[in-house]
């Protein structure tokens, strides 16, 4: 079995099929599964500037670009496995660079500040009566999350809200005493209450419903599930928080670990590791990279399909990775290890 990083939910339950070198099918993949395993066939090419060059010759500028560098950024996307992400943050102490993920910070931040009440998918397929769909539809985004986790079963309702975050501060006022509203009435005659929103798109709704989450532990039981996207985002915050004791926003340039969420800074030299982010890059190591606008690029492979390794469930259960097509690109892991020992060496 294969696991599928389609999205944050990690379905680890798919039969794939190879044939020619492509995966010619998915068995359980739901349609953005199927979608992500189409990633199979990606270039392995190397280039600088727009001149092709080996691998070797790539890794050997960008070491020379990032060592040369006052201010270097080291940039976590999506389409890595842990042990990839292990590596990044292994370089960036190495070059005392910035290190950030792709991880929106109000969604860091809010948990951080509030804390959080939450459980694993399996806990909540066996006992949540109630679940909350908090302006999202899961059928879309998530289109395993209620066959596998939530799926119908007598006794268990679903409410979807379309409501406001200033909604939801009411609703956890009318639920710790002050007023009423329909939604609080609802949510405290249940046994297990799970509010689900999506981390991604809704980062400013995170606050106030864990703030209504924690409100609803009083009189009920309650957890809160952050949908996250797909690629093993959720693996960067784990990752790095082991490494450093912070989940993103991390400034290795005096030497330690130091947490600078709300600091701005100018960098002169952006290590895109992962699948081509937003953010400006000079240098990409990852999926796709040639294809992308960076100075310096290297492909390698996508966690799960071309490279092994562990990926973390969007609630932080770790899973194997069981790569159908391994060795037809470099792997993400390696060559960022690589780059580090020429970094050092140099």
């Amino acid at each position: 079995m294969t696991t599928c990083l389609g999205c944050g939910l990690a379905c680890d339950d798919i039969a794939v099929t190879v044939r020619d070198g492509r995966i010619v099918e998915a068995v359980n993949a739901c349609e953005l599964g199927v979608r992500w395993f189409a990633q199979d066939k990606v270039p392995a090419l190397a280039r600088v500037r727009d001149v092709r060059v080996t691998v070797p010759t790539a890794l050997a500028e960008a070491a020379r670009v990032l060592k040369s560098a006052k201010r270097p950024l080291v940039y976590l996307a999506a389409e890595l496995s842990t042990n990839a992400q292990r590596e990044a943050c292994a370089l960036a102490d190495v070059l005392g660079a910035m290190l950030d993920t792709v991880t929106p910070a109000e969604l860091v931040l809010a948990v951080q500040e509030r804390g959080r009440c939450s459980a694993t998918l399996g806990e909540l397929r066996h006992r949540a009566d109630i679940v909350v769909l908090w302006h999202i539809d899961p059928d879309r985004a998530y289109p395993r999350l209620r066959s596998r986790y939530l799926p119908d079963r007598a006794g268990r309702q679903f409410i979807s809200v379309d409501l406001s975050v200033e909604a939801a501060a009411l609703t956890r006022a009318a639920i710790l005493g002050h007023g009423t509203t329909p939604l609080a009435e609802r949510l405290v005659k249940g046994k297990y209450v799970a509010i689900v929103v999506d981390g991604e798109e809704r980062p400013e709704y995170i606050e106030a419903l864990l703030a209504l989450t924690e409100a609803l532990n009083g009189p009920t039981r309650a957890a809160l599930v952050i949908l996250r996207g797909g690629g093993n985002r959720v693996g960067s915050d784990s990752v790095l928080t082991w490494q450093t004791g912070y989940p993103k926003a991390i400034d290795f340039s005096r030497g330690a670990p130091r947490y600078c969420p709300y600091d701005s800074f100018d960098f002169d030299a952006t290590l895109v590791i992962g699948a081509s982010a937003r953010a400006p890059q000079t240098i990409n190591i990852g999926p796709r990279a040639s294809e992308g606008p960076a100075i310096i690029a290297i492909d390698t492979g996508i966690a799960g399909i071309h490279d092994g390794g562990t990926a973390v469930r969007l609630d932080e259960i770790p899973l194997p990775l069981h790569p159908p097509l391994p060795g037809l690109v470099p792997e993400t892991a390696a060559t960022i290890r690589a780059l580090t020992a020429l970094v050092r060496s140099s």
